[in-house]
């Protein structure tokens, strides 16, 4: 299966969200990730812009193939062995009707990531804490100490 670079908006919790939830998935190293508030970003290199990139997630396969929209979500998420998510996403008839509410979506974005964002990008960091295996867990079975800090919900 073919690599795919995801580039995404860095300075949008719900895209945070969302990426940190997939490189926690990215168990085969299939999915690359790109941030394009990066200063560094090199537009170029990327042949991508980023203005029309931040108004619609796009994604990179390894062939050089460019996605926009729902089809990268898609893509990632068989990447990520979340099959019948990118089963349901992938369908045919379903394409007009997905396509429609991710415009929509798009459109909206920043408020929507600005009221649900914090906390869903909360969630997913609280997730991988949770799951997250110490070095030494298998001989010892030790359990890390939780903090304080590692408890406090976001603040808006």
């Amino acid at each position: 299966m073919q690599k795919l670079t995801i580039y995404y908006d860095g300075q949008c919790p719900l895209c945070q969200a969302e990426i940190e939830f997939l490189k926690t998935r990215n168990r085969e190293n299939l999915l690359a990730f790109v941030d394009l508030a990066e200063p560094s970003l090199d537009e170029d290199r990327h042949q991508i812009s980023c203005s029309l990139a931040l108004e619609n997630i796009h994604g990179r396969l390894g062939d050089g193939r460019l996605l926009v929209g729902v089809p990268v979500f898609a893509e990632a998420y068989r990447r990520a062995g979340l099959h019948a998510l990118s089963w349901l996403l992938s369908r045919r008839w379903l394409s007009p009707i997905l396509s429609f509410a991710y415009r929509v979506f798009a459109r909206y974005r920043r408020p929507i990531s600005r009221r649900i964002g914090p906390l869903l990008l909360w969630i997913v960091k609280r997730g991988k804490q949770a799951t997250a295996v110490p070095a030494d867990a298998a001989t010892h079975r030790a359990r890390l100490p939780r903090t304080q800090d590692s408890l406090e919900m976001p603040t808006r």
